[in-house]
């Protein structure tokens, strides 16, 4: 029975060595199969270029190409799963209006309804005019109704005013009614300058606040720039800091190394009229000059607008190479211990 027991279990740590096993080799296979690269391009009248990646022994495939026209085309074990070409739409066939039909077709629209509708109940030419007639006869006279109205009640307003008039002066309520007025507008007056007053002090109150908060923001901005600032004196000061700043540079070169393309050649020819533009071109193409000596040849030209090229490179990437580099720095006892200090200020945040 024992003896069974052990037979199976060993059974069972062999699959289970054998599964683990499968699943390493598969993660070494994805970690160190390289990805495969090409460019090819060429510039002169026209642009084309090609680019055209795969992966995992070619199982995998992707070929981009542009000539009057993007086309995209990629591959599982060489069946295409997904295609797409832009030059299609170009070729393709006049495309039809809506609303224009076939010959022979019936007519569709308020013409298609009018056409059904049947003669017998057409009005005839004499009743459309005795129809004209009766109208023009109502407009007329609602005409002559409406001006009747409005002379009479202009008189009626006219003679009212004529027995005010007559009233007041019998009265005398003519003297006592000039001062008032007089008091009125005084008053309506000292009011409209109490609201200017009023409002002249708002706006001054208004524009204080308002340069208060900004010289309130700026201050703050300048305590953030100066604690930003001390904490970075701080942190550069430090020789742990700035060997780990060493180790990154390092790391981070040798990871573009790796990602740029291996052979291949490279040949731009670019100009600008601007001579301040182009002098910035330069600075950036000296700048990157030592990662992109052994393929590129740029011949810059002043006063001239003008591209020209030719592409040719190819390269490799390796994402366990790529991993290794980044593992090398999370084993550093600094750079996980800022990494630490970084994520824990988001959670705070």
């Amino acid at each position: 029975m024992v003896q069974i027991l052990i037979f199976i279990l060993k059974w069972i740590g062999w699959i289970v060595l054998g599964f683990l096993g499968l699943i390493l080799g598969i993660l070494l296979l994805v970690l160190f199969s390289a990805i495969r690269y090409r460019i090819d391009g060429k510039k002169e009248d026209s642009l084309w270029g090609k680019f055209y990646l795969s992966w995992f022994f070619r199982i995998i495939s992707v070929a981009v190409t542009y000539e009057n026209g993007l086309s995209v085309q990629a591959k599982l074990f060489g069946k295409t799963i997904y295609k797409l070409d832009g030059r299609e739409s170009e070729a393709g066939g006049e495309e039809k209006l809506p609303g224009e039909g076939q010959a022979g077709e019936a007519p569709q629209g308020e013409d298609f309804f009018d056409n059904l509708l049947p003669t017998e109940y057409e009005i005839s030419g004499e009743e459309k005019l005795d129809k004209k007639k009766t109208d023009k006869e109502k407009i007329d006279k609602k005409k002559k109704d409406k001006t009747k109205s409005d002379k009479e009640k202009i008189l009626l307003d006219e003679l009212q005013a004529l027995e005010q008039e007559r009233e007041r002066k019998l009265s005398g309520e003519t003297k006592t009614v000039k001062p008032a007025a007089d008091e009125e507008e005084k008053k309506g007056l000292w009011e409209k300058l109490k609201e200017k007053i009023a409002a002249w002090i708002d706006k001054v109150t208004f524009a204080f606040s308002e340069i208060c908060g900004k010289l309130k923001q700026i201050e703050e901005k300048r305590q953030w720039l100066t604690t930003q600032w001390e904490w970075l004196s701080a942190m550069l000061s430090d020789q742990e800091n700035q060997k780990s700043a060493r180790l990154i540079l390092r790391q981070v070169k040798k990871i573009l190394c790796h990602i740029l393309p291996r052979k291949g050649t490279v040949l731009l020819v670019l100009g600008r009229e601007d001579p301040y533009l182009m002098g910035k071109i330069v600075s950036y193409a000296s700048a990157a000059y030592p990662f992109t000596h052994r393929f590129l040849t740029f011949y810059p030209i002043f006063g001239q607008d003008r591209l020209e090229g030719e592409v040719h490179i190819r390269g490799h990437v390796r994402l366990g190479v790529i991993f290794g580099y980044a593992l090398r720095l999370l084993l550093n006892k600094n750079i996980r211990r800022k990494l630490l200090c970084v994520l824990r200020r988001n959670k705070r945040r």
